[in-house]
């Protein structure tokens, strides 16, 4: 029974990684009209910091409000899909006839080190998510290394995506060329999530208006980028 359960929780967090992915790859095929390994590799990337920022969501959610209980006993498994994601994306990131990797070792680049850091900080809790290790481990150790690690994470690859992406959100922002860049819209999530958990950590009560409030404003802006 308890093996039934562990698969269908490792099938949500797999099935719910799917789902964004191809939710960002037919985002990305709308507005750059084109499909190839470059696309491919975007809607990846996207997909892992969704992932990373619904496990995120999650902890505060659950404790302000009863509805999102049921999903605290995925969230190691979107974290574990998370993995996966950002494991084929930085495969894909390292393909010659699509990246030149010249760019990433000749100069000092933060947002590839930024990257690089996340992925091995998410190896490491990757390693720690199997029950054999988890059970040789105090289990305060363990909770507080998934904590940080998975915070630590997450700034690091908002590091890397401000990086990389903020020259084509300040073309877009004067253009208006095409749809709003996916990345954008996803930091625009992240900067939501920075707030409202900030907020949960100094006042519960406050995080609930603020949870409240910032998604009706993050919709709002939302629909003024897209009309």
């Amino acid at each position: 029974m308890q093996d039934k359960k562990t698969f269908l929780e490792y099938l949500f967090g797999f099935f719910l990684g799917v789902n964004f992915f191809f939710l960002c790859l037919l985002y990305l095929f709308l507005q750059k009209n084109t499909l190839n390994l470059y696309i491919i590799n975007k809607a990846v990337a996207n997909t892992a910091l969704l992932l990373i920022i619904t496990v995120l969501f999650i902890g505060p959610l659950s404790r302000l409000y009863n509805w999102p209980d049921i999903l605290v006993s995925f969230r190691k498994e979107i974290g574990i899909s998370g993995f996966i994601f950002a494991v084929i994306h930085t495969f894909l990131s390292f393909l010659p006839n699509y990246y030149n990797l010249n760019r990433y070792f000749q100069t000092f680049n933060p947002s590839f080190y930024a990257a690089i850091t996340a992925i091995l900080i998410l190896t490491i809790l990757f390693i720690l998510s199997f029950e054999k290790i988890i059970a040789k481990l105090p289990r305060s150790l363990w909770w507080k290394i998934q904590y940080r690690g998975v915070r630590t994470v997450f700034i690091l690859v908002i590091i890397h995506f401000l990086l990389k992406n903020i020259s084509k959100w300040k073309i877009w922002m004067t253009t208006h060329s095409s749809l709003p860049d996916l990345s954008f819209i996803i930091f625009i999530l992240c900067i939501f999530l920075l707030i409202f958990r900030v907020t949960e950590y100094l006042n519960r009560k406050l995080a609930k208006f603020v949870f409240t409030g910032g998604l009706i404003i993050t919709i709002i802006f939302y629909l003024y980028l897209f009309l």
